[in-house]
């Protein structure tokens, strides 16, 4: 993994990302794994040693499935606001899809 600091406080749970991958020498890809929303994971080789190596992550594919399972089964109102202006305006959108924005 290397010897690059993990932020490991309550956000970064809360909000996971990948860390940069720095290669060094050469990777040759070997097989595909699998993929879904969230991202594809490649069998590959660098430096003698096999691993797995996910190249793509995108947590929108994840929020908007969320949103469309929102909109498909559940049987509260989602309120929003047609025309969001500023940032929080879009979190407070974003916010009424959760459980909790639900129940308000």
């Amino acid at each position: 993994m290397g010897d690059t600091a993990i932020a490991c406080d309550w956000e970064n749970f809360r909000h996971p990302l990948l860390r940069r991958f720095k290669l060094q020498g050469k990777a040759k890809f070997i097989d595909l794994v699998g993929y879904r929303l969230d991202g594809i994971v490649w069998k590959v080789e660098i430096g003698g040693c096999i691993v797995a190596l996910k190249v793509r992550e995108c947590q929108n594919a994840s929020l908007l499935q969320k949103m469309h399972f929102v909109i498909e089964y559940s049987s509260d109102s989602v309120w929003l606001n047609p025309k969001p202006k500023i940032f929080n305006d879009t979190l407070r959108n974003l916010y009424a899809f959760s459980d909790e924005g639900r129940r308000r």
